[in-house]
């Protein structure tokens, strides 16, 4: 008896990693020829097939890359951090860092913003319960909380967002985060400080209740990127904006 179930048991395995290994070819060839559409719905049937965490993570990484080749770098960013979740892969953090890089040099503009915060459910990885945007181009003063001009650009643009038809009546949390160096009591008091910063700003400048806005600090708790280089030291440095409802 055991023998027999041992052997349908294995028999399913086999099948569901066939399965999964047939929608992700047929997405690649797909996504080879630019049909993104067509290749995340068969890369989402390998989702459902997957056997464990590394093919979930797999698909996940591929769905991000058909949303990164639409162009909607939001869609892929939440994707790459679906994959990251299930299973570690260098790979799939490199591109998602070459995605935020790329943002990093001008601030996002306020549609931008806005898109991010309205990201429909149905692009929406199921690791993300609520919309987000990370936002490393708030730029402070080296250790204080005071905003440099292009800081002050960037929370112009998230004010704006924010003061939109579309999200002025929601809750927002502004977080606060640093990089990995100094120590931990001293980062999470300053990450505190410019989220209130951040806050005092947007409250300042469009219709938006200071009661809409929560204001926290992680400091160096939640690092999107482990190392020391500038790049990642740059990505960790960020205020998240997340909508609450």
């Amino acid at each position: 008896m055991k023998t027999l179930l041992f052997g349908l048991l294995f028999s399913m395995v086999v099948m569901a990693q066939d399965a999964f290994q047939d929608h992700l070819n047929r997405g690649k060839e797909l996504a080879a020829k630019n049909q993104w559409v067509a290749a995340r719905k068969e890369f989402g049937a390998a989702r459902g097939e997957a056997y464990d965490e590394k093919q979930n993570a797999i698909a996940a990484w591929r769905i991000a890359q058909t949303y990164r080749g639409e162009g909607n770098i939001d869609a892929a960013l939440d994707w790459y951090k679906q994959s990251l979740h299930y299973y570690s892969s260098k790979q799939a953090e490199d591109e998602m860092m070459q995605l935020e890089l790329q943002r990093v040099g001008k601030p996002l503009s306020a549609p931008e913003i806005k898109a991010a915060l309205t990201l429909p459910a149905a692009d929406r990885s199921p690791v993300a319960e609520e919309n987000h945007v990370d936002l490393p181009q708030v730029l402070f003063d080296f250790n204080k909380a005071t905003l440099q001009a292009g800081g002050r650009a960037q929370v112009h643009q998230l004010a704006l967002a924010l003061g939109s038809d579309e999200l002025k009546r929601k809750r927002f949390i502004i977080t606060g985060h640093t990089d990995l160096i100094g120590a931990a009591d001293y980062n999470m008091a300053l990450s505190i400080k410019r989220a209130q910063t951040v806050c005092s700003a947007i409250v300042a400048e469009v219709a938006v209740s200071a009661g809409q806005l929560k204001c926290e600090g992680k400091g160096m708790t939640s690092p999107k990127y482990h190392g020391n280089s500038e790049d990642v030291n740059r990505l960790n440095r960020r205020v998240e904006v997340t909508v609450l409802d």
